[in-house]
C-alpha cells in the first residue's frame, strides 16, 4: 500500500501523469514508473529518487520521454541510480532535475552516463539550482563535443564561477561549443562569468553554427563593456541569434545606445532600470532612413519574416513593449 491518501492525477491519458506538489515519496515514484509512462511530472514533492529494480528496468528500456523531478531531494546517491538507467535509455527526450542537491559529483555522474550512451535521444537537460561548482573536465568536454541530440542545456544558478586554478568547467564547456552542432539554447543565468570564460565563449561561438539562443542574465557584472561588445560582434554574423541579458546596468545601457551597430542582427532582450535610457534605446530603434534601416519588432517571428537580415536592428527592452 502507498502511504497517505491517493492524490488526484491531473492526467493519465496516453501514459501522461502529472502529480506536482503532492508531498509524494519514492514509493509513488516507483509505482508510477512501473506503469511505463510516456510523460511523468513529479516536481516539487518529497522524492529522494531511490529506484526499485522494476523502476530501473522501465527507465532503461521503457517508453518514457519526459521526466520532471525538479524541486525534490535528489542527491549524488540517488543520481547514481538514475545515471545507471540512462546509460541504456533511448526514449527519454526531456529531463528536469533542477532545484535538487546533485552537487558536482551528481552532475558529473549524470553527464558521464549520457555521454557514454551512443543511442541517447535526450534533447533537453535542466540542471539549474543544484549546488554544482565544477564538473569533471573530461566529462563536460565529451558531453558537449560528441553529443548529437541535446538541444537545450540549462545550468542557471550554479557556482560554476568559483575561482579555482584546477576548475576549468566553464572554459571547457564554452570552448567545446566550437565542435558542437546540435545545441540550440544554452542558459547560464546568474553565473558570474570571468574574463577567461568570456574568451572561451567567443572562441567557441565563432565556430559554432547551431546555437541560436544564449541567456547570460545576471552573469555580466565582472565583464567590461568592451568584452560584451566583442560578443555582440561575434553574434552579428549569425543573423538569427537571441541574447538574453536581463536587467543591465545603467552604464551598459549607455554603452549599447552609443554603439547601436553592435545590435545589427541580434535579438537582444534586456532592460535598464533607468527609464530615460530605455527611451533612448527606443529612439535608436526607430526607423532612421538617413543612417540605416532599423525597426523594433514585438516578436522574433516577425523579425524572421524579413528578407534582409543585415539591415535590421532588433532591440526589445521588455519595459518598452507594455
Amino acid at each position: 500500500m502507498l502511504s497517505g491518501e491517493k492524490p488526484a492525477i491531473a492526467s493519465s491519458i496516453d501514459g501522461k501523469f502529472v502529480l506536482k506538489n503532492k508531498s509524494l515519496d519514492d514509493e509513488w515514484l516507483n509505482t508510477l514508473l512501473s506503469l511505463n509512462p510516456v510523460y511523468l511530472d513529479l516536481s516539487n514533492n518529497d522524492l529522494f529518487g531511490f529506484l526499485s529494480s522494476t523502476a530501473l528496468a522501465i527507465l532503461e528500456t521503457g517508453r518514457l520521454q519526459v521526466l520532471n523531478l525538479a524541486q525534490n531531494k535528489l542527491n549524488f546517491s540517488s543520481m547514481r541510480q538514475l545515471a545507471w538507467a540512462l546509460r541504456k535509455n533511448t526514449s527519454l527526450k526531456e529531463l528536469d532535475v533542477s532545484g535538487n542537491s546533485l552537487g558536482s559529483d551528481g552532475a558529473s555522474c549524470l553527464l558521464n552516463a549520457i555521454a557514454r550512451n551512443p543511442n541517447t535521444g535526450l534533447e533537453s537537460l535542466n540542471l539549474a539550482d543544484n549546488a554544482i561548482d565544477s564538473i569533471d573536465r573530461n566529462i563536460i568536454n565529451s558531453f558537449i563535443s560528441y553529443n548529437k541530440t541535446l538541444k537545450v542545456l540549462t545550468l542557471d544558478n550554479n557556482a560554476l564561477d568559483t575561482p579555482s586554478s584546477d576548475d576549468l568547467t566553464l572554459t571547457t564547456l564554452l570552448s567545446a561549443l566550437a565542435v558542437n552542432d546540435t545545441l540550440i539554447k544554452l542558459s547560464l543565468r546568474n553565473i558570474n562569468l570571468q574574463y577567461p570564460h568570456f574568451q572561451a565563449m567567443i572562441s567557441g561561438l565563432s565556430s559554432n553554427n547551431s546555437l541560436q539562443e544564449l541567456d547570460l542574465s545576471g552573469s555580466l557584472s565582472n565583464l567590461s563593456h568592451h568584452a560584451i561588445g566583442c560578443l555582440l560582434q561575434t553574434l552579428n554574423a549569425k543573423h538569427s541569434f537571441t541574447l538574453n541579458l536581463g536587467t543591465i546596468s545603467q552604464s551598459l545601457a549607455s554603452y549599447l545606445t552609443d554603439n547601436i551597430p553592435l545590435l545589427r542582427a541580434v535579438k537582444l532582450n534586456a532592460t535598464s532600470p533607468d527609464w530615460s535610457l530605455n527611451k533612448k534605446l527606443q529612439q535608436y530603434c526607430q526607423p532612421t532612413p538617413a543612417k540605416r534601416h532599423a525597426e523594433l519588432f514585438r516578436s522574433w517571428d516577425e523579425y524572421r519574416q524579413k528578407d534582409n537580415y543585415n539591415n535590421v536592428i532588433v532591440f526589445q527592452p521588455p519595459a518598452l513593449l507594455k
